[in-house]
């Protein structure tokens, strides 16, 4: 598989194959946001790199991100397969030529994107499957059938995913 002859079925499998944190997230020091980065693996594919990462603003509640990427072998950067942002900000779809505001909304890497040399992960769709940034990982992780991740992160006291 490479980047330039994947196809929508092919990222779809990427999404839903199931992943395995290997360890704790591994923190990464910002000024402006907390982020942490989760190594996963998927028997499926040995031979690929998944990452689950968090951003979230220390300034904006609404300003977040839960994202999964892989590296293909022989692709010299990653691809974002998906993303589950907050509301902070609207968001346009280039290709279908529609917009929407702030709302939360869920990227998706598409065939046609990546064809088309934008950002894979151009095309989004507004969603209500959740409303902060604990919610989009449980969300995540549902969708991405990511396992090991939720017990290492977020309290079960408080449901906080930054304790």
């Amino acid at each position: 598989m490479n980047i330039k002859t994947i196809t929508d079925q092919d990222l779809d499998d990427l999404i839903k194959c199931h992943k395995r944190a290997t360890k704790n997230a591994r923190d990464i020091p910002d000024k402006r946001h907390i982020k942490k980065d989760f190594s996963l693996v998927a028997s499926k594919y040995p031979e690929y790199k998944f990452t689950l990462y968090i951003r979230h603003s220390l300034e904006m509640e609404d300003d977040y991100t839960v994202g999964l990427r892989v590296s293909l072998p022989k692709e010299k950067n990653p691809l974002t397969l998906v993303r589950f942002n907050g509301s902070s900000h609207g968001h346009k779809n280039v290709l279908e030529d529609e917009s929407f505001p702030f709302n939360e909304h869920i990227h998706k890497a598409t065939e046609r994107y990546i064809k088309a040399k934008l950002k894979a992960e151009g095309y989004a769709l507004v969603t209500d499957q959740y409303t902060t940034v604990e919610g989009a990982l449980l969300h995540a992780c549902e969708i991405c059938n990511i396992t090991g991740i939720l017990a290492n992160t977020i309290s079960a006291a408080n449901q906080d995913l930054f304790n």
